[in-house]
């Protein structure tokens, strides 16, 4: 075996507590940053992130307004005061609908109607008969202004609301046939005097379908022995709608709501200015429970559900049941045509 002489044995000792003191010796500080640099750097750096973030927004404000289209020929023009305003007139059920929707469109479809035009545009909701109105907006509020104008056969504003809270209630104080709808920067900016008339277009009053239509070949039931004609709603569609937009109902008539599997069901009264009975009706054709349902209330403190598992629904006039003595516990004859019709109704 090969040995170590002392010299070498010296030296090797001393590399050792070298390394060995190398190893303990603590690492040296990271070189401070004064603080003149430091806030030269931080200025430095925020000031990157605003230029990149204005780059962004001039980016998106380019295609924003390349996504903008122009407003067709043919759309008619309003004249409110010394202002013109092209509008786009719905005059279907379908196309008023799809507007504002019966239930809550987080969508916000009239909002986007009014950033997709190059320039302001208005909506005019257009009937064939003057009646009162009511507007349910939620979210649709273009960001807090929105202007809402009621206007009678003649042009004439019956009232005038400036929209600037979701969950909005507008009712017409009087007899309207029009609703117009318009950003509510083009309203302040023209300053629009409410004792003043609005100039319509012969091209608006033609073709303008009815606010609401009756289900058609109405059914006779016998609620408790008491005979009572109802419109059936079968269908998702015509069960949602109900009763919405009308401003009476008939005494003696109402609306039967079809469901074919039993199932707990809450009613609402969104787009519904008259108050109305509810009775829920389980598969025994037997009433469970009955509530009386306020105009436009959205039962945000669940009220008006059924008392379980239901087949059936049948609205009234507020007081029908009271009137005839009808409880719950009390049948419902509906004949077999017609629970047949229950058995495919929508899911």
């Amino acid at each position: 075996m090969q040995g170590t002489t002392p010299v070498g044995e010296k030296r090797h000792k001393k590399r050792r507590r070298e390394r060995e003191a190398r190893s303990e010796r603590p690492a040296a500080p990271a070189a401070a940053v004064p603080r003149g640099r430091r806030g030269l750097w931080i200025a430095a750096s925020l000031a990157c992130l605003a230029a990149a973030a204005a780059v962004l927004a001039l980016v998106l404000a380019r295609r924003g307004a390349q996504a903008r289209v122009p407003i067709p020929a043919e759309w008619p023009r309003l004249k409110l005061g010394d202002a013109a305003l092209p509008v786009y007139v719905a005059r279907t059920l379908a196309d008023r609908e799809r507007l504002v929707p019966p239930r809550i469109d987080r969508r916000r479809p009239l909002t986007q109607f009014f950033r997709r035009h190059a320039v302001a545009a208005g909506v005019l909701f257009a009937y064939p008969d003057e009646q009162y109105r009511s507007v349910h907006l939620d979210h649709d509020v273009l960001g807090g202004s929105l202007g809402l104008l009621f206007l009678d056969a003649r042009g004439g504003i019956v009232g005038l609301e400036r929209i600037g809270a979701a969950g909005k209630l507008v009712l017409s104080p009087g007899l309207a046939r029009f609703i117009l709808f318009v950003p509510g920067d083009w309203l302040a900016a023209h300053r629009i005097d409410p004792a003043c008339s609005v100039v319509l277009p012969e091209s608006v009053f033609g073709n303008a379908e009815p606010e609401y239509t009756r289900i058609p070949d109405p059914v006779r039931i016998h609620v408790n022995g008491v005979p009572l004609d109802v419109e059936v709603a079968a269908t998702a569609h015509l069960r949602m709608r109900g009763l919405m937009y009308r401003n009476y109902v008939d005494e003696g008539t109402g609306m039967l709501f079809l469901f074919r599997d039993a199932a707990p069901q809450k009613f609402w009264m969104r787009n519904t200015r008259v108050a109305l009975d509810c009775a829920y009706i389980d598969a025994d054709h037997v009433i469970r429970n009955i509530v009386t349902m306020r105009p436009h209330d959205l039962d945000a403190d669940q009220k008006y559900g059924s008392d379980g598992a239901v087949v059936m629904a049948l609205e009234t006039p507020a007081g029908w049941f009271r009137k005839h003595a009808v409880q719950p516990g009390h049948r419902v004859e509906i004949g077999q045509r017609l629970e047949a019709r229950r058995r495919t109704a929508d899911p």
